[in-house]
């Protein structure tokens, strides 16, 4: 088999973007950036004035870019339909979010994970320390939504639930317009096909997987982003 050419690659890109291109847009529309790409984060972690004049402020100022450019990765994701990338990405964008707030109190974070700065934030003063707080709640959300993601729950504890498409982490759109191999036949096990009449038409969907649970992410990040960096 020849490989392919840089040319039948592009073209292969541009058949899928067009192909996609209004879901693409529809999802673009969701996040609805303040800039021109869409994808800009809206609640900025970097203050009107900063000099990273020594290394306690380099590291503050590092975690600053870091937030800004994961929430663009993390966005774009959603946009092109990568949304457990998604998902583990806002993640790592919220622990650097709450670790920038750690080193601004000269509190250590080293090493912690997401859970761990969520606790620390709530003893220190930067979250409230209420578990039914609604930045709190949104905060244990992410972290949760990521573990699922990270560490195979669903697969583990509700395995029905993902087969069947029945979790509440997807998204499912009936189709209004099945291709007439799909609404006229179905393919049974030895390859034939078996035509059906119009009372047994199959009902077919698009199913998203873990779209409602990526989408959901991005509300709540957007919540604690807006308390940490109010405009």
């Amino acid at each position: 088999m020849s490989k392919n050419t840089l040319d039948d690659s592009k073209e292969r890109i541009r058949w899928i973007n067009e192909y996609h291109r209004e879901e693409y847009a529809r999802r673009l529309d969701e996040i609805d950036g303040p800039c021109v790409g869409g994808t800009e984060l809206e609640y900025s972690p970097f203050p009107e004035t900063f000099v990273a004049d020594t290394l306690e402020k380099e590291k503050q100022l590092a975690l600053m870019d870091s937030i800004s450019k994961l929430w663009e990765e993390a966005t774009c994701s959603y946009v092109y339909g990568h949304f457990r990338a998604c998902i583990v990405l806002l993640a790592i964008m919220i622990e650097r979010a709450l670790k920038l707030e750690l080193e601004k109190k000269k509190i250590s974070a080293k090493g912690k994970q997401l859970g761990s700065c969520i606790n620390l934030c709530k003893s220190t003063g930067i979250f409230p320390n209420n578990e039914n707080n609604h930045i709190v709640k949104a905060a244990r959300f992410i972290n949760r939504t990521r573990n699922d993601v990270v560490h195979a729950n669903i697969e583990l504890n509700r395995a029905r639930s993902l087969l069947s498409h029945t979790g509440a982490e997807h998204e499912i759109v009936p189709m209004k317009d099945m291709p007439d191999e799909i609404r006229k036949c179905v393919v049974t096990k030895n390859g034939k096909r078996t035509y059906l009449s119009p009372e047994e038409e199959p009902k077919a969907a698009i199913i998203y997987e873990y779209k409602k649970a990526a989408g959901e992410t991005i509300r709540k990040s957007e919540k604690v982003l807006k308390y940490l960096y109010p405009k």
